[in-house]
């Protein structure tokens, strides 16, 4: 019985293979069936599997770490560097010519002097004997000029006599001449009397002579009075230059002859250092210190291509090998130059006061010493010192504002040093900045929290920047004029 009902089926299969149009329509129907069984599996393992549990959406807030932003007014200032000058190096020279006969022993580069202090001492004895012999000169000349005014004296007076008598012989011959006209005196007479006239005219005239002479002779001895004084003084004074000793109270640099040696006239001897008149000469950016200066034009009618209100700024001085020992309060003595080449303005400053921190073993400044400057400068309101981590790749800061969610903004940089950016614009007060980079994933519009950093490495309050020429912020007692920032 079963065999013949599959030799039924079969034959039946067989007819429908046979039957093309049978054969495609049930291609079709096995189709359908296939993927109607697969769609009900689908949605039957849907319906019986277990739904997945409801996050709680506080979850998918992120943390970072940011600071409060709190604007206030910005204390500015700019730092450079530079070496302590002494205003004034004196080159001791000789002014006399002779051996070294005498030198202070304890004349070593570095030696301390006073005043008035005797350095060393030259051989006067040349000198001497040159005094000796111009004394007695003017005392010869002074002699012979008392002769020939005692001589001029005498012959003004003799002189005058001739010159009396000389009168007397004119009137004589007029009266002799005057009686020969009227024939009543002889010729011989009147040839006597001319003579005599004439010879005591001639006696006139030589007298004159002499005495023009004797007072020409006085000028003369007078001039070698005035020359042998001069030569005395002169003696005198290179007796005096012998001896050589400190101009001022300084310190000796170095020293260039040795006892027994001979120096002449312009040898130099010493190098003394003023160290109590310093000044130091700094290189500012010109352009940083254009906005952190009062720097301002001249305002003068005669004189306007220069810069005024930059002496007086005060600064701050601290050598850089002990900072903590030798610092000192200071003022700008003038702006010297601006060098285009290296867009510079070079300032000359000058310690005005005692050290700082008053301790008594403070360091002097001293000539050489290579030293931070910093000068402070204006004040900006409404700003905030933000650190350099805070400026995103893009060139953005991140604030969380007061609703918690993150938001880029562009801020106005008004300066910046190694470990801050001045900001002037873009934050306001009750937000807080972030001070990391961005994670991955997290974009604007995000919920954040904010966390406090580890440490206090961002108040910035206290902190003294070590930078040649950029802004810093730094406290100062000394007033320092408003600079209201650009808000454009």
């Amino acid at each position: 019985m079963g065999y013949k009902f599959v030799n039924a089926k079969w034959s039946i299969l067989v007819k429908m293979l046979k039957d093309k149009k049978l054969f495609v329509v049930m291609r079709v129907v096995v189709s359908v069936l296939v993927l109607g069984v697969g769609v009900g599996v689908f949605f039957g393992s849907g319906i019986f599997k277990p739904q997945p549990r409801q996050r709680d959406v506080s979850e998918t807030v992120r943390n970072l770490t940011g600071i409060p932003v709190e604007l206030g007014t910005v204390k500015l200032s700019i730092s450079g560097f530079g070496k302590v000058q002494a205003v004034q190096t004196i080159a001791l020279s000789s002014e006399v010519k002779g051996r070294i006969i005498e030198k202070h022993p304890m004349l070593k580069p570095g030696a301390l002097l006073n005043k008035g202090e005797v350095l060393l001492r030259i051989d006067k004895s040349d000198y001497e004997a040159q005094l000796i012999q111009t004394e007695a000169d003017i005392k010869q000349l002074t002699k012979e000029k008392a002769i020939i005014e005692r001589f001029i004296v005498d012959t003004e007076a003799q002189l005058k006599l001739i010159l009396r008598i000389k009168a007397l012989h004119t009137d004589n011959y007029d009266r002799i001449k005057g009686l020969y006209e009227k024939q009543a005196s002889y010729r011989t007479a009147l040839e006597q009397a001319e003579i005599t006239m004439h010879t005591q005219a001639e006696k006139a005239v030589n007298t004159n002579a002499s005495l023009e002479k004797a007072r020409l002779q006085l000028d003369t001895v007078e001039a070698q009075i005035k020359r042998a004084v001069a030569e005395k003084d002169l003696a005198a004074n290179n007796i005096n230059r012998c001896v050589i000793s400190c101009p001022v109270k300084g310190r000796l640099k170095a020293s260039f002859v040795e006892e027994g040696e001979y120096v002449n006239v312009g040898q130099k001897l010493f190098d003394i250092a003023d160290d109590s008149s310093l000044e130091i000469p700094v290189s500012l950016d010109a352009g940083e210190a254009a906005k952190v200066l009062p720097l301002q034009q001249i305002a003068s009618d005669t004189y306007a291509n220069w810069f005024s209100a930059a002496n007086g700024i005060p600064v701050i001085i601290e050598w850089l090998e002990a900072p903590e020992r030798s610092r000192w309060h200071g003022k700008v003595l003038r702006l010297e130059e601006f060098d285009s080449n290296s867009g510079t303005f070079k300032f000359v400053v000058s310690p005005i006061s005692s050290a700082i921190n008053g301790d008594i073993n403070v360091l002097p400044l001293v000539e050489g010493m290579f030293c931070k400057v910093k000068f402070q400068g204006g004040e900006l309101a409404n700003a905030m010192l933000v650190p350099w981590i805070a400026l995103q790749v893009d060139g953005k800061v991140f604030v969380v504002n007061r609703d918690g969610v993150l938001e880029g903004r562009r801020v106005k940089v008004y300066s910046s040093n190694k470990d801050a950016l001045v900001v002037t614009s873009g934050l306001e007060q009750g937000e807080y900045i972030v001070t990391q980079k961005l994670p991955r994933g997290i974009v604007n519009g995000m919920k954040i929290n904010v966390a406090a950093p580890a440490d206090d490495r961002y108040n910035f309050k206290d902190v003294e920047f070590i930078t040649p020429v950029q802004t810093v912020q730094e406290k100062s007692t000394i007033p320092a004029p408003v600079v209201k920032p650009d808000n454009s």
